[in-house]
């Protein structure tokens, strides 16, 4: 996430849009892994999800 964070900034300003996905199944510790990175892009909740089945572990 860092790594992304950084690109972001980076390119942000040029149209650049990062969506992140998290797969954990506790919504509140993936927001607060991101408020720790100090993630601002968006992250939305794929957890039980086609993209959780299609791409996820399992």
């Amino acid at each position: 996430m860092v790594h992304l964070q950084k690109v972001y900034e980076r390119y942000r300003d040029k149209g650049l849009l990062v969506l992140g996905i998290s797969l954990d199944r506790q919504p509140e510790r993936a927001r607060r892994r991101t408020r720790e990175l100090s993630v601002d892009y968006p992250v939305a909740n794929g957890s039980g999800s086609a993209l959780e089945r299609d791409y996820g572990s399992s």
